[in-house]
């Protein structure tokens, strides 16, 4: 009984895998984000992380939310939020430019639904969409 449990779970995990790859959020001008170049300082100087980035998503609601009720989220270092009724405002992803479009059959979705997926932790891996160029998800948001 105890084998044929982990192999569901492995069935499981393998295809809740797939399935997050295949996801892209196309993220439009509309949409509030910043698109920060990663930078890494060594002793000679400034050197860039080769097509690295570093990417900020406003969530437009929870902002109008908080400030309709009058919740003000204190920001700490690295994007935590500290605020018992409010709703987070912001996230923080590591993302890699990719030149070519990903293999996979793939899924768009909007930047809402980007919001709706963290809420259930279903977006671990998958591609953003900007400006014409995918960009590769390197995990999940920076806490």
């Amino acid at each position: 009984m105890g084998i044929m449990r982990q192999k569901l779970l492995l069935q499981f995990l393998l295809l809740t895998f797939s399935l997050i790859n295949s996801q892209i959020i196309k993220i439009e001008k509309k949409d509030t984000f910043k698109l920060i170049k990663k930078e890494e300082f060594k002793e000679d100087g400034l050197m860039f992380y080769k097509d690295e980035y570093n990417l900020v998503i406003y969530n437009k609601d929870n902002i109008k939310y908080n400030k309709q009720n009058g919740y003000k989220p204190q920001i700490l270092a690295g994007g935590l939020e500290i605020c018992d009724k409010c709703k987070k405002e912001v996230y923080y992803f590591s993302i890699k430019k990719i030149k070519d479009k990903p293999q996979k059959p793939l899924n768009f979705y909007p930047i809402r639904e980007l919001f709706k997926k963290l809420k259930n932790y279903s977006l671990g891996g998958g591609y953003f969409f900007i400006n014409n160029t995918y960009y590769k998800n390197l995990g999940m948001p920076i806490e």
